[in-house]
């Protein structure tokens, strides 16, 4: 798959800084924590390294190695990419696990939510008095379920 051009410097620099342009098959990401080894990062490690730097960036939102994906996959889809398309860059057999990773939905807008019809409560609701003080509305509806408890 191409890399976006924005990108490309980024693992360029880092093959280079890491000495690992010149060994394809080697791992990208390997254990040691000053210089690179031919030992693999195991997954658990690559996690705490995402929370751990995440950590120190003050971001506290929770994140995991999926998280990556799941803003890539995003974000092409808000930029008019199709799902086919993103299923075959992530490499997804079916666009079904694709849409696992769309966040789009999980984003709720204000204005999303203004438009949900909600009345301010009135205080003569439910046979309370005009009055403006509570405990006589109150009152009010508890002497109304009473009298309409009596009646069965």
């Amino acid at each position: 798959m191409p890399c976006h051009h924005n990108l490309e410097e980024y693992p360029t620099a880092y093959l280079d800084g890491a000495g690992l342009r010149d060994d394809p098959k080697g791992p990208l990401f390997g254990r040691g924590t000053e210089k690179l080894t031919r030992t693999v990062l195991p997954q658990a490690n690559a996690y705490a390294m995402i929370r751990r730097r995440a950590a120190a960036a003050g971001i506290e939102t929770k994140l995991g190695n999926h998280s990556f994906r799941a803003t890539g996959i995003t974000a092409y889809l808000k930029n008019g990419g199709t799902l086919e398309k993103a299923a075959a860059m992530a490499n997804h057999a079916s666009t079904r696990t694709t849409q696992l990773y769309d966040r789009r939905r999980d984003e709720v807008s204000l204005d999303d939510v203004e438009r949900i019809a909600i009345e301010p409560p009135s205080p003569f609701d439910r046979g309370c008095a005009k009055t403006p003080s509570f405990d006589l509305c109150v009152e009010s509806s508890s002497r109304f379920l009473q009298s309409e408890n009596q009646k069965f």
